[in-house]
């Protein structure tokens, strides 16, 4: 079976190739170009995001300094969010439907 499929993709694959005057080097020259202008288009995404975290935590240093404030407010809801998640769990365990 993994004969026949790989035989029909040689056939198909070089059929192409011989119809349409494309040879390997062509297509892995297409190919090539593909990746690195996707590669470019992830470094150019990398480098938004590493931007948006350092603005997100300089403006946590300025809202709240070393301590208090803002960062306490984020970690108690990231407590009560934990908590609700666990409570839902077990009543789920329970049999509760959510009805």
């Amino acid at each position: 079976m993994l004969n026949a499929v790989r035989e029909r993709a040689r056939r198909s694959f070089y059929n192409h190739q011989r119809d349409t005057g494309a040879n390997v080097s062509q297509a892995l020259a297409i190919a090539y170009a593909a990746l690195k202008e996707e590669e470019r288009d992830l470094k150019l995404e990398t480098q938004k995001l590493d931007q948006k975290i350092h603005d997100y935590e300089t403006l946590l240093k300025l809202v709240d300094g070393d301590s208090g404030g803002y960062r306490q407010i984020v970690q108690d809801w990231l407590e009560v969010k934990q908590g609700t998640d666990e409570c839902l769990k077990d009543l789920r365990r329970l049999g509760w439907t959510g009805d």
